[in-house]
């Protein structure tokens, strides 16, 4: 359980469409049944997935599955903020070259 809560949290704050409270109210639920439903809610994934996840009966089966997910969530993250770090870079790089050849 407290492996999925740290990566649902590393999900969240990497996320800009998910807010501190969702992981806040997640990571008050002791019973593992609820937590990989309150997580399940709010992740970001298709229906397909969500499908699967509500097929799983056993809570500590469903915690795993959902402990794959957020791995793999949080990679595409951590690649997309380092990729729009880069373009911002990229950017303001390109941005001081032209206003020092336009002096």
């Amino acid at each position: 359980m407290s492996r999925v809560v740290a990566l649902f949290e590393q999900y969240v704050k990497l996320s800009p469409n998910l807010h501190y409270d969702a992981m806040v109210a997640a990571v008050r639920v002791e019973d593992p049944g609820r937590l990989a439903d309150t997580i399940a809610a709010h992740l970001l994934v298709g229906v397909h997935e969500k499908q699967d996840l509500l097929e799983i009966i056993s809570p500590i089966e469903r915690l795993t599955c959902i402990g794959g997910i957020l791995e793999i969530e949080v990679q595409k993250l951590q690649v997309d903020r380092r990729v729009q770090s880069r373009v911002k870079q990229q950017m303001e790089k390109g941005r001081r070259s032209t206003t020092s050849t336009k002096r």
